[in-house]
């Protein structure tokens, strides 16, 4: 079965940019998102993508993006909890 999406490496890019520095500089998440919510307008004027497409990019770009944060959440944790001066994996 095929639905005819097309993930879009742009939409990725720009809302992972968007994710990051929203985080990196909480005070500007609105201007930051606007500028997101603007970027995918465009590109559904222009006709380049679809809502859909957009949204299943920005779907999977949050999956992985949760997944990573897990996995460095881990890792903080499992550090905190080590011995000081234990090397790792010990």
């Amino acid at each position: 079965m095929r639905f005819g999406l097309d993930y879009s490496t742009h939409t990725a890019t720009s809302l992972g940019m968007v994710i990051f520095l929203s985080f990196a500089v909480p005070r500007h998440w609105k201007v930051l998102s606007l500028s997101f919510v603007s970027y995918a307008l465009l590109m559904m004027h222009l006709g380049y993508h679809t809502a859909m497409d957009i949204l299943t990019t920005g779907v999977t770009v949050a999956l992985l993006g949760a997944a990573w944060l897990k996995v460095l959440n881990q890792r903080d944790v499992d550090a905190a909890e080590r011995p000081v001066g234990q090397p790792q994996g010990s």
